[in-house]
């Protein structure tokens, strides 16, 4: 298993070993007004800056692996040594350049929503911040498409499939502006909070940015 398939193993085991245990559940379960715990929840911004660390650490890593391959070095102390030494360190530099995570003002809406309304019968209804609806088809044979696209969404967000897996509701959404969105809806135990773990990737290519936000039932 390689480094960049480990990471976000890592990140979602962290997420289950500090939140507890989310099991399957009734989806009607998820309907109600659901309200963020602010203390347990990361925001974006900071999701953002934790993700530039890991993937600078991967670039030099995988610069020094590469420098490390590199014909002339270590034991050829003449010649190209520093020079390559010079271009690898520059390059480097270059490469640490923080990724800029950027969404437009309706997504950002939606996952940094301090609460959601959810209703959940024959399609899902979502309420972010009292404001953004969206009103999904959820596909009751899960993550598979149909030649006849009755199974997808399409709204002014963008295209979405929505559906059940192992008692989470999964809404993979193809936004107009062309990122990919995934949200997944988990419940705790006693179905009292709520675990959004949200995926993003900027222009449908590049790295993933993962986070997990939570939310409380409103009483």
């Amino acid at each position: 298993m390689t480094h960049k398939h480990i990471v976000p193993i890592l990140i979602a085991l962290t997420g289950f070993l500090c939140h507890g245990s989310y099991t399957a559940a009734d989806p009607r379960s998820f309907n109600g007004t659901w309200v963020i715990d602010g203390e347990e929840s990361q925001s974006f911004k900071d999701a953002g800056k934790e993700r530039n660390k890991e993937l600078l650490q991967e670039r030099r890593l995988k610069h020094k692996q590469e420098f490390d391959r590199s014909p002339g070095t270590p034991s050829n102390k003449r010649g190209g040594m520093h020079a390559h030494a010079f271009a690898s360190n520059k390059m480097i530099r270059e490469d640490e350049r923080p990724l800029p995570w950027e969404v437009t003002e309706e997504i950002e809406a939606m996952i940094q929503a301090e609460s959601i309304k959810l209703y959940y019968a024959r399609k899902i209804a979502i309420l972010y911040d009292g404001e953004r609806k969206r009103l999904l088809t959820v596909n009751p044979s899960g993550r598979t498409f149909s030649v006849s696209g009755s199974a997808i969404t399409k709204d002014d967000i963008g295209t979405s499939l929505t559906y059940l897996e192992d008692g989470a509701l999964v809404i993979e959404t193809d936004t107009r502006w062309r990122d990919r969105m995934i949200e997944r809806f988990t419940l705790n135990d006693t179905s009292e909070q709520l675990l959004l773990t949200i995926r993003l990737q900027q222009i449908g290519e590049g790295p993933w940015l993962e986070y997990i936000r939570v939310f409380d039932r409103a009483k």
